[in-house]
């Protein structure tokens, strides 16, 4: 007589499933290290941006407006008004604040002596040898 047992048989996962799990498992884990290096790298690297904004002009006298939205403070040596790459007039930062914060803003005003209806440039120029220019026309 013969016995038999019950064997019982598993039956597994499909290869076409175990591949699809294999494929969604490696998409996250690389996501999950892309976005942890990208923040990583940022951490260690600043950027200098300036914004300048020029506020108002009259014939004699013009004001604009300085925001620092880089990430590490900005050092201001110079800032000219020019006519046609020639330097016109230079001017300073109200209270005489030179360093801009990260996400601080300050006002500048100047007068000048461009002629009426012309362009002129704005530039402020920090301590990295960055130019950053606003232009504008006396009305």
């Amino acid at each position: 007589m013969i016995h038999t047992k019950n064997v019982r048989r598993s039956r597994g996962i499909s290869p076409l499933i175990a591949t699809i799990i294999l494929v969604v498992i490696t998409i996250v884990l690389s996501l999950g290290v892309a976005f942890w290096s990208n923040s990583l790298v940022s951490s260690f690297s600043s950027t200098e941006r300036l914004e300048v904004r020029l506020i108002a002009v009259s014939p004699t006298l013009f004001q604009m407006q300085l925001k620092n939205v880089g990430s590490f403070d900005i050092q201001i040596t110079d800032i000219l008004t020019m006519t046609n790459g020639v330097q016109v007039t230079r001017y300073t930062v109200w209270g005489g604040l030179s360093v801009l914060t990260p996400g601080q803003t300050a006002r500048a005003s100047s007068a000048h002596a461009v002629p009426r209806g012309a362009s002129f440039d704005v530039c402020v120029i920090t301590t990295l040898g960055n130019t950053y220019c606003a232009v504008g026309t006396v009305p």
